[in-house]
């Protein structure tokens, strides 16, 4: 089966699209592992990042549809496969702005289901960009391994990010970690840190989940910009990463909970 990593968060503009390609460049670039992205916000931030406007009408949306009714969810899924410019195992499956239609009253389990159905290589690692809705975030959370939460340092941040983190405590699934990205050194920011590993340490029902806070990704115009989608994987990174890749691949997960039946429906 694929290793599938969801990158969320309830609060927007807090890195999830950077931390998801990121982690794709690396991943690929660095690792040189296959890697599939999918684009499960109604914005399109990843697909516009990677493969702009594409001539295809296949998305993350059709698969979806066609796993609630039932059909070939797993052919949709093939081929709605974009392959990122420059890459050989670096495909993207776009976003659909139609996604909107389908924030709520969905099966909880329906992501997991069509990428299942999809049968993609073992050695596949699927990253979900899960945008902020709560009905995407909830099929990113099911669908998942593991999930990487990032977050930025402001008090606006604070609430969604323990939000999201209840979520996954919820439907029982591993914290790869939470990410602080472009954030300073400032002693307050450490301070809130502090907490949230506290938090993730203590919190009864988050403290069987593993969770860490990894080290911060500074703030950089490149990355505010999207300039490095087009460019090799920042090497100043590579260390925050390597941290990510030996969590993902060198530790054994939680016990799979049993998907309910019928779904779960989240509402948004």
């Amino acid at each position: 089966m694929t290793i599938n990593i969801s990158i969320t968060n309830l609060k927007g503009g807090v890195g999830k699209t950077t931390t998801s390609g990121l982690l794709a460049k690396y991943l690929t670039e660095i690792q040189n592992r296959p890697v599939i992205l999918i684009d499960l916000d109604p914005q399109c931030g990843t697909t516009s990042l990677f493969i702009g406007r594409d001539s295809r009408t296949s998305s993350i949306k059709d698969a979806l549809v066609a796993t609630m009714e039932g059909d070939d969810a797993g052919e949709i899924m093939r081929s709605a496969l974009v392959n990122v410019p420059g890459y050989q195992n670096f495909f993207v499956i776009p976003s659909d702005k139609r996604l909107t239609d389908m924030i709520s009253g969905i099966p909880a389990d329906l992501l997991q289901w069509s990428i299942m159905a999809a049968g993609f290589s073992d050695d596949t690692v699927v990253i979900v960009d899960t945008g902020t809705a709560q009905g995407m975030v909830g099929l990113g959370i099911c669908a998942a391994n593991q999930v990487l939460v990032p977050m930025m340092m402001s008090k606006q941040t604070v609430k969604p990010t323990m939000n999201t983190l209840t979520m996954l405590a919820r439907f029982r699934k591993p914290i790869l970690g939470v990410l602080p990205v472009g954030s300073g050194e400032a002693q307050w920011e450490q301070t809130v840190l502090d907490k949230y590993q506290n938090t993730l340490d203590t919190a009864p029902d988050l403290k069987p989940l593993g969770g860490v806070v990894l080290p911060r990704i500074p703030y950089s115009k490149t990355l505010i910009r999207g300039a490095w989608a087009s460019n090799p994987f920042p090497v100043n990174l590579i260390p925050v990463f390597d941290l990510i890749y030996e969590r993902i691949f060198g530790r054994s997960e939680l016990p799979v909970s049993q998907i309910p039946h019928p779904a779960e429906v989240i509402d948004g």
